[in-house]
């Protein structure tokens, strides 16, 4: 069956934003894993937020199943209406016997609490309950995640805030805004780092 997506009566709300990023999850998972070495729709990170609004209505036509780029698409566009939820890129480098993996996902802020949106081959390593504290702490889940499906998680990146409005102007997406090395000596540098980029967009650290 095709994928319904969720409508949201009062979205301006964001106590209703918990249900709401279940109910949207939902639909991601509905699509289904796209297993093949190719996406059956190509999005563009060139793009622009009008771009990701067609792809998004370009994947509820076709209905086939996707992959994590596509995943953040829907995301994206589903979470805009809530305007006080922050939503950015999260993307994630990898490496498990000598090969490199790439990974991404969107990461959500609503009332100081973070979790995630998304999909991947691993279940572990796509949605997050909005719990965790601050995106660091976020960012450390995942990267126990990671080793417990003996992947070293090296580099984590998250880009800027998403647009709230994909149709009336056409705005750069930025998927890499900051780059964060992980490792015992990197860590501390790299968490404030990552503390005085959400504080130059004014997010909560």
């Amino acid at each position: 069956p095709r994928p319904i997506p969720p409508i949201f009566p009062n979205p301006s709300s964001s106590s209703d934003f918990p249900t709401g990023m279940s109910r949207v999850q939902s639909f991601i998972n509905a699509f289904q894993y796209n297993y093949t070495s190719h996406p059956f729709v190509k999005p563009k990170k060139t793009g622009g937020s009008r771009h990701m609004g067609e792809i998004y209505e370009r994947l509820l036509a076709l209905s086939l199943p996707i992959q994590c780029v596509e995943a953040v698409f829907i995301a994206s566009i589903l979470t805009a209406p809530f305007k006080d939820v922050q939503r950015l890129p999260l993307s994630f480098e990898s490496k498990c016997e000598g090969h490199l993996y790439k990974h991404i996902v969107l990461a959500v802020c609503c009332e100081g609490k973070w979790g995630s949106l998304g999909i991947s081959r691993r279940g572990t390593l796509m949605d997050k309950p909005l719990s965790f504290p601050s995106l660091w702490a976020l960012i450390e889940e995942f990267e126990s995640s990671y080793q417990a499906v003996g992947h070293s998680l090296t580099l984590v990146a998250p880009g800027a805030p998403m647009p709230h409005d994909f149709y009336s102007v056409d705005m750069p997406i930025l998927w890499k805004a900051l780059r964060l090395r992980l490792g015992s000596k990197q860590s501390t540098l790299s968490k404030l780092d990552l503390e005085k980029f959400l504080q130059s967009y004014a997010l909560d650290v």
